[in-house]
């Protein structure tokens, strides 16, 4: 059975609020950079032929992949890579992964980018925004290499099974939410940061919910900014599991009260 791909081996570009739209039956490889100018926004979507083919009766892998060194540059517009296959009908089948390079929005309000993979979603590059807010979420595993900065937007993580965070994640004020299933793990590099960058700022709350065992070898910052920010709480569960961290700081600064901080291993709050 033939199947239907998108395939751009050169800059596609617009501009003065015009929208790029890429949709797939299948697959979409993105081989050059993407541009929108103004508002206009970037709408990436494989596996649109759910409706028709719920099955995946094609046997196509129904991914989208941005080849390393890519781009996507959606001006002051929303970012969506989506394969995500439930039509409200009940059809789904087993989708590719997403395979995302920088990401680069200057939307400073709502959400700024998305990706919604039906497997997994690998975060290779650099994702930010202007302070719009971020959501990523992945049936399988997110993996993030490239740094993740929201300028005070908020950051969703939402999986069903693990989160690896490899580079930093930083919001300036902004919460960070992360969802698994199964694990919450993060290496060195891999620091959480939500101080505010505006006086008196509070620091962003983080908020990491695992099914199995969460272990943090980043730092987390939450500390209120001069002169009198609050600090933002800090609160880890795990349901049937480990919780291991590094440094934690939820410091307010000068007279502005500390954040709390809240560590539940195994459920043993109930």
């Amino acid at each position: 059975t033939a199947t239907g791909d998108v395939t751009s081996n050169g800059v596609v570009q617009t501009n003065n609020n015009g929208m790029v739209t890429f949709e797939a039956d299948d697959s979409v490889f993105i081989n050059s950079n993407i541009i929108a100018g103004g508002t206009g926004d970037v709408l990436v979507t494989a596996n649109a032929d759910i409706a028709t083919d719920a099955n995946n009766t094609d046997g196509s892998t129904e991914s989208i992949t941005m080849a390393g060194g890519t781009s996507i540059d959606g001006g002051s517009g929303s970012i969506t890579l989506t394969n995500d296959d439930d039509d409200g009908l009940g059809n789904e089948d087993n989708g590719g992964d997403i395979t995302a390079q920088t990401l680069t929005t200057t939307a400073s309000a709502g959400t700024g980018i998305t990706v919604n993979s039906d497997d997994d979603a690998l975060l290779e590059g650099t994702v930010t925004t202007g302070g719009a807010n971020i959501d990523i979420d992945a049936d399988a595993n997110i993996l993030t290499t490239g740094t993740i900065n929201s300028n005070g937007g908020n950051v969703d993580l939402l999986v069903g099974n693990d989160v690896t965070i490899n580079n930093a994640i930083t919001t300036a004020g902004g919460a960070v939410d992360i969802d698994a299933v199964r694990d919450v793990t993060s290496n060195a590099a891999g620091d959480i940061t939500t101080t505010g960058d505006a006086a008196d700022e509070a620091g962003g709350p983080v908020d990491i919910d695992s099914g199995r065992h969460v272990n943090l070898a980043g730092d987390i910052d939450t500390r209120g900014n001069a002169a009198d920010g609050l600090g933002g709480n800090v609160t880890i569960d795990s349901v049937d599991g480990d919780i291991t961290v590094s440094a934690i700081d939820a410091s307010g600064a000068g007279v502005g009260a500390g954040g709390n901080i809240f560590l539940n291993a195994n459920d043993a709050d109930n």
